[in-house]
Parts: structure tokens; sequence; C-alpha cells
């Protein structure tokens, strides 16, 4: 470890060696005979000259004149201006050279890795590539862009669909024998609200002169009790195939439809048991 300060210069000279020392025992080289690759050390603006970028030659070597590429540039950059570190106008530079260089219209961030070519051919090449590569990627995420509103479409219409359906279901009923012709077992749970037991009983009476066609068929009294139909009651039981009949009572239909609960609600036994049967 090397101690140093840019401010006193302490230990940069050390620093030096010990990099030329690591260079040399891996054999760090750069290939001066291939395209150039530079990394951007800064970028500025200049209101004489434009953008300026500062970057570190890697690979290759540059020369004024060359067209080069930012990672996500579509147009070719030509270098029109090329300076070393002291700001001395050079034709080349090899790797590990430091540059300057004019040309940028936007200003690219430091660490971007800029490619270099000297044949305009191959530089108009890659750029047409990259451009009919956009219009591919422009393509392909308006593509899936609408896929996925298609897929959110169909899903609140399956969605809309299910819930009318479901809030449509006691429109479609029947009777219970054929609701219970569909259920696995066949025994119907019936609640009993009322606004009195006398009630009560009678509604008891009712369901037990009813002639049932199946013997397979069997009605079950599972609860009775005077009082309101509540939401809290319907939700409890919305799980167990359901009836309630509600006498003269309060019902407190939920907003949300009902998958095993059907309601039965009037103030006249006869209608009631009319619509139940």
């Amino acid at each position: 470890m090397v101690e140093i300060s840019a401010k006193t210069g302490l230990g940069v000279n050390q620093l030096l060696e010990i990099i030329d020392l690591v260079c040399e025992m891996e054999d760090c080289r750069g290939n001066p005979d291939t395209s150039a690759e530079m990394v951007v050390m800064e970028a500025k603006r200049s209101t004489q000259e434009g953008t300026i970028v500062h970057a570190l030659v890697q690979e290759g070597t540059l020369h004024h004149g060359d067209y080069v590429f930012l990672p996500d540039g579509l147009e070719p950059i030509r270098i029109t201006r090329l300076h070393d570190e002291t700001h001395t106008a050079i034709q080349t530079a090899g790797p590990s050279t430091p540059i300057s260089f004019l040309g940028c219209k936007d200003l690219p961030s430091v660490g971007t890795l800029i490619i270099g070519t000297k044949d305009k051919t191959e530089a108009m090449t890659i750029s047409e590539m990259r451009k009919r590569k956009e219009h591919f990627k422009h393509k392909i995420e308006l593509a899936l862009r609408m896929k996925r509103e298609r897929e959110l479409k169909e899903k609140k219409t399956k969605k809309k669909k299910k819930r009318s359906k479901n809030e449509n279901e006691d429109d479609n009923f029947t009777s219970p024998f054929t609701w219970l012709s569909t259920q696995d077992p066949k025994t119907l749970n019936i609640w009993i609200r009322a606004d009195c037991w006398g009630s009560i009983e009678a509604l008891e009476k009712y369901l037990q002169e009813i002639k049932i066609p199946n013997d397979d068929f069997h009605f079950y009294i599972f609860n009775k009790d005077v009082g309101p139909v509540t939401e809290e009651l319907i939700r409890e039981i919305d799980h167990k195939n359901c009836f309630i009949l509600a006498f003269n009572t309060y019902v407190d239909k939920p907003k949300q439809a009902l998958k095993h609960v059907k309601i039965f609600q009037h103030n006249i036994i006869f209608h009631l048991f009319h619509d139940f049967i």
C-alpha cells in the first residue's frame, strides 16, 4: 500500500513505479493495431469549442478524422480535433494515451466506453445496424406494451363477467332440487332468521311438508334464530353452501357477490316459500 497525496505530491512517484512494475510483471499491453477503444475520464461543454471529451485510449490507435461511437449512439462521431494531455494537437494516439477530442453533440458520462473506426463505410454500416436494432427494439417494446394492455383488458373483462355471473346467479336459480343435483353431498343447509320464534316454528313446519323428489336430497336446518341477517353472518357461512330464509326481518346484503349463499327474503311466508321452491 502506498500513501499518496494529490495536494502535496506525496508518494506519486512511488505509485507510478509500482504501476510500471505490475504492468511489467502482468504483461499488461495494449494492441495498437486494432480498432480504438477508449474510456471517458471527463466531459464538459465549452461555449467556444462545444463538447470536450477527455478519455484514455485502452486498445488500438485513434487517428485524427476517425469515427467513434458512444454505447447508445446511432450516428457516428467524427474526431475533428485531437489533443494530448498537454493540449497539443496530435494526429494519432495509441494505448495508454490520455487524449481530448471534439465532435460529440451529447455529453457522455464518466466511464463510458467509446469505440472507434477509421473506415467511413464501416462507420455507416455500424450506424445502420444500430438504427435497425433500435427500430426493432421500439417495435418489440410497443408489441409487449400492447400485449400487456390487451391481457389487462381481458383480465378486467373476465373479472367483470365473473362478477356479473355471480350477481345474476340468483336470477338463474330455479329450485333447491335443481341446485342440489349439482352438489355433492346433496345436502342443503338452511339458516332461518325471523322476527319471532312463532314465525320460526311456522317456517320449520313448511319445510317439513315439502315433498322431496329424490331420496338422496336432504334439507338440514343448520341454524335458526330471531334477529336480522347481518353481513358478518353471511360472510361466516359463505363457504357452507347454505340457503338463508329471512322472514319479516332485515337483511344486510353484502356489496360483493356470494359464492355459496342464497338469500330468500319476504314478509309473507307463502311468498317466501314460493320464491324458494
